[in-house]
């Protein structure tokens, strides 16, 4: 007997397989009903447009699906096609959008269209194997039977909530339980305005189906949320049946999916998909047996090489180096996940939950390592070079306005191959790409309304790189979120040591020993003729930070252990040159500086080891440097503006000021040569944590901050040198502060800037460091952020 649902109308009867999107357990059910004599279908209905069913079979058949066939897809392909409908609920917010721009909708800025209506411009719908709409299209193809799109072409993006179900892959044991349990649970994501029409217009189109007299056995694959709907409506005599428009497969474009948008309508993991994809047989075929799938083992055999390649690396044993920790952790790391799964209603974790888990638990190696892991497909992502012809939609970098509001994987871009000469033309090999301006992102067919999304720490080795040759760069500068970052962490540490100094109170003895007898108070006051006995109580003292955030003191960051016996390299950054100059008030007095001092304006000074290049970077970014510590002198220099507001409010005293030209000798030996004699500070750079520091002493207001490993302590030229300019040297251990901030500060990136003054970067920089660069900027205090803006 079939575990389908069924509906009998006239001589006709529906069987169906009402699914939850992506999961192979519905798919199976597609494939097993198509190729049992007893179920198999003269024909096929599916919830997607006509013209996106004759778009998806005049693909499949191109890539060799036909009667017969045993092809195994390409992972993963898909079509996009525009959208051109606002949720009916977004009509007031639309017409008060063109009255106050003036403007038709088209015309507005799809930043603003998405995050006040909700409006995707493009809708992907990818070829996912284990889906069982497609699925029910390449076995209509296999069985050389009809396949109609039942489902209204286009239609407004619907607001859906999120839903809790029984875990889908529960269905695997008993189908027919599984939907008589979940169908109604499922139809809490339902938009009655979106969806009631269209669930009228498969009512209507399903009837007309059935009403065939060549067909008699139809089966339907649709979301599962639908079917309570559906049922009521095709035992409606009130909905009469209607027929579809023709197809017009022109509104689909066929793409190759990155690998990171394609997580999104796949099964739990890749390797799922690969397994669905080895293990499935081509209808029809005789004596059809059901393949079960062993979730579990999947899932335990991928944390199982996440574990053995993450710990079986080498462990220095650094603060920074958080192997050990993780290892400690990892029974918490897999109990929170089990919670997670408990909380979605889930058996098995997904790839998302495992990486919410480890993000919340765990640290960014072993995140990395975890999606590396997951991220695998044995047969091999679809590549560009096996589809030249494809344009490849894949992620684009959402920037710090979006990220409150938009998820990862809903903002991507187009790359195109393009023809030799083209003005804007990338090159990868033989190939020439260009890149589509960012785009917003819906899905079809809709998912049920339970997604995680979560940001994928994974390359791709086969995406395209960026544009070569790069445009001509100005200026070579930090890449702007380092510095933001590295700010954000300074004025943190100004604020603990200014509320965590320990000081004493010390009172005559009543009642309580306190913290211990005062030696001192007590002998001064038997000096006195006194006789009593004084105590004292440790208290927190409260020193004042300089209340200028915009000329700070200076911080010193230690990162490697000062034992570490790898030799690094050392180097300075700068404020900027001459063309600050451009941006100060007083000009006279900058030109005196220059000609008094010189042009080269030094803003930190960083001991570090340099690291190899990863080649997609090229021509975008000139270095990339294992930082070991770096002292810098006051404020972010993030463009010359501020550069110039920083060194002209302090009156040119922040910071060391050196000739342009080292006239024949290192930088680091002039600087050395300008601190002996200016300030009679012999600095062996040998000593390097000791050198970061007595760099510091002279430009500090009251005190040098000092944020190192745990039990660090300052050499003895430290404290003699601290002592002879009066100021004092507060040291921080690093585990008051964000592992992971520390660890983003490691890496420090110098990109190329397309002026002078640091103010444009290359669009394209955002996609490579996967980031924005305005990143950490709301983490820098107002007045700071205020020093950016150039006045007019």
């Amino acid at each position: 007997m079939s575990e389908l649902p069924e509906i009998h109308l006239g001589n006709s009867v529906l069987r169906a397989v009402p699914s939850v999107h992506y999961r192979a357990v519905f798919a199976e059910q597609v494939n097993f009903a198509c190729a049992d004599e007893r179920t198999r279908p003269d024909a096929i209905a599916v919830e997607l447009g006509a013209s996106a069913v004759a778009a998806i079979c005049t693909w499949l058949k191109q890539l060799g699906v036909k009667p017969g066939s045993d092809f195994v897809l390409p992972c993963m392909l898909g079509l996009i096609r525009a959208n051109r409908h606002i949720h009916p609920n977004r009509r007031l917010a639309a017409l008060r959008l063109q009255e106050a721009t003036g403007r038709q909708l088209h015309e507005l800025d799809p930043l603003l269209l998405r995050r006040e209506l909700d409006f995707s411009p493009i809708s992907l719908l990818c070829l996912s194997s284990t889906d069982s709409i497609f699925e029910a299209i390449r076995c209509a193809i296999e069985l050389d039977v009809p396949v109609y799109g039942v489902d209204l072409e286009e239609f407004a993006q619907g607001e859906r909530s999120p839903i809790v179900i029984q875990d889908p892959i529960d269905a695997q044991r008993d189908f027919g339980a599984y939907l008589r349990r979940n169908s109604s649970l499922s139809e809490a994501c339902r938009d009655t305005l979106i969806d009631g029409r269209r669930e009228l217009a498969m009512a209507a189109h399903l009837k007309h189906v059935l009403s065939r007299p060549e067909h008699n056995n139809v089966l339907f694959v649709g979301g599962l949320a639908h079917w309570r709907q559906l049922q009521q409506l095709l035992g409606d005599s009130a909905v009469a049946p209607a027929n579809t428009l023709p197809p017009d497969e022109s509104r689909y474009q066929p793409v190759l999916v990155h690998p990171i948008l394609a997580m999104y309508q796949m099964d739990i993991f890749p390797a799922v998909t690969y397994w669905y994809n080895k293990r499935r047989g081509a209808v029809p075929r005789s004596n059809p047996t059901r393949a079960q799938i062993d979730f579990w083992d999947f899932v335990r055999t991928h944390l199982e090489v996440v574990y053995r390649g993450y710990f079986e690396g080498k462990v220095t044993g650094h603060q920074l180096d958080r192997t050990l920790e993780d290892y400690q952790g990892l029974e918490n790391f897999e109990h929170y996940l089990a919670n997670l799964c408990l909380v979605r209603q889930r058996l098995i974790p997904d790839f998302f939950t495992a990486l919410t888990a480890a993000n919340a638990m765990m640290s960014e190696r072993f995140c990395s390592e975890l999606a590396s892991v997951f991220m695998n497909y044995e047969l091999g992502w679809a590549s560009p070079k096996a589809f030249p012809q494809l344009p490849i939609i894949g992620p684009a970098t959402m920037n710090a306005t979006e990220e409150p509001w938009l998820q990862p994987g809903q903002k991507a871009q187009l790359i195109h191959t393009s023809q030799a000469g083209a003005a804007d033309e990338q090159v990868a090999g033989d190939e020439q790409y260009t890149r589509t301006p960012p785009f917003y992102l819906g899905c079809l067919p809709e998912p049920s309304g339970d997604v995680i999304r979560v940001p994928i720490p994974w390359n791709w080795e086969q995406e395209p790189p960026t544009l070569t040759p790069p445009p001509r760069m100005s200026k070579w500068n930090v890449w702007p979120p380092y510095d933001n970052l590295l700010f954000a962490v300074a004025y943190q540490a100004a604020e603990v040591a200014s509320n965590s100094r320990q000081g004493y109170h010390i009172d005559a003895f009543e009642s309580s020993l306190l913290d211990g007898v005062d030696i001192k108070a007590t002998m001064r006051s038997v000096t006195r003729g006194e006789t009593r006995l004084y105590v004292r109580e440790k208290i927190l003292q409260t020193v004042m930070a300089s209340q200028n955030v915009t000329n700070p003191d200076p911080t010193v960051f230690v990162f490697a252990s000062p034992q570490d016996s790898e030799s690094g390299h050392w180097g300075c950054l700068y404020a900027g040159w001459h063309e600050i100059g451009n941006h100060v008030k007083d000009l006279d007095r900058f030109e005196e500086i220059v000609r008094e001092q010189g042009a080269a304006f030094i803003s930190a000074v960083k001991y570090y080891e340099p690291l190899e290049l990863e080649e997609r970077l090229r021509g975008y970014v000139q270095s990339s440097d294992l930082m070991k510590g770096i002292v810098v002198f006051g404020s972010p220099c993030i463009n010359r503006v501020q550069s110039a507001r920083w060194l002209e409010g302090a009156r040119y005293k922040c910071c060391p000021i050196l000739p342009d030209e080292p006239d024949g000798q290192s930088r680091m030996d002039q600087l050395r040569g300008f601190y002996e004699e200016k300030y009679k500070i012999v600095i062996d750079l040998q000593n390097w944590s000791a050198s970061l520091i007595q760099f510091a002493i002279p430009y500090a207001k009251q005190r040098v901050i000092v944020v190192a490993p745990d039990f660090y302590t300052p050499p003895p030229i430290v404290a003699y040198d601290a002592r002879r300019f009066g100021r004092e040297i507060v040291v921080l251990p690093m585990s008051y502060f964000s592992a992971s901030d520390i660890r983003i500060l490691r890496r420090q990136y110098t990109v190329g800037c397309l002026d002078r003054d640091g103010f444009t970067y290359p669009s394209e920089l955002e996609s490579l460091m996967g980031e924005s660069k305005d990143t950490y900027l709301p983490r820098l205090p107002q007045e700071v952020r205020d020093q950016l803006i150039m006045e007019t």
